[in-house]
């Protein structure tokens, strides 16, 4: 049987990606008798079985956002497999940055299912320069107040509250959305994966790049 501690940053009661990703996985090794355990920032959910909050404080420049204090609990030590997740404001879109401690005979296997937006050299290096720079962090931040505000407002579609670096948005067909989108030179995320095959999430990218992802897409939309 496989131990599997996975830390995030975000978590219920917080309704995302990465917490549909989490709890995914959490079912996917639930059934095959294997055991993963979720470290998370401490929040007004009520922690289940293998769930461990830990002490957390609010994140200063965004609402909502905790920022969970290092520590590893006691009942999660000797994991087989251990995923971390890095704080969003830390991250660059399209830069994604994470990383994961396997046995070393898991490791081939593992990078075998990465993703094409696993983590790169590149992203690796502006994580630990983005470590330092909270000049980045903050005008980070405001990038993404502003174009979730931008999406919000000017996007021919309704869309979903949002408190990260995304907006979720509700399309109609999402996958043909998706392709059409995808022809005129912009990637959005179709949702049908997350059990929302009406929706598309869209990442809150620079002012130029929001804008077009915007205009490209209420283009689609008109078709």
């Amino acid at each position: 049987m496989a131990h599997v501690a996975a830390f995030t940053d975000s978590y219920l009661p917080t309704l995302n990606g990465v917490t549909y990703t989490v709890q995914t996985w959490s079912e996917w090794w639930g059934k095959r008798g294997s055991r993963m355990d979720v470290v998370y920032p401490n929040s007004s959910h009520d922690a289940d079985t293998g769930e461990y909050p830990v002490p957390s404080i609010p994140f200063p420049f965004y609402e909502g956002f905790r920022v969970g204090v290092p520590k590893i609990p006691a009942g999660v030590g000797g994991a087989d497999l251990v995923h971390a997740h890095t704080p969003f404001s830390l991250g660059l879109a399209g830069l994604r940055l994470g990383y994961a401690v396997v046995p070393e005979p898991w490791a081939d296997a593992y990078a075998r299912v990465n993703t094409p937006f696993a983590a790169s050299e590149v992203a690796c290096r502006a994580g630990l320069a983005a470590l330092d720079d909270d000049a980045h962090v903050e005008q980070t931040v405001e990038t993404v107040r502003w174009a979730r505000g931008y999406i919000r407002d000017e996007l021919s579609a309704p869309t979903f509250e949002s408190h990260g670096n995304f907006v979720l948005a509700e399309v109609g067909d999402a996958t043909a959305a998706t392709e059409a989108l995808k022809r005129r030179g912009v990637i959005i995320r179709d949702c049908t994966s997350f059990g929302l095959p009406d929706c598309v999430r869209i990442t809150c990218g620079t002012e130029s790049e929001t804008r077009r992802a915007v205009a490209e897409l209420n283009g689609v939309l008109a078709e």
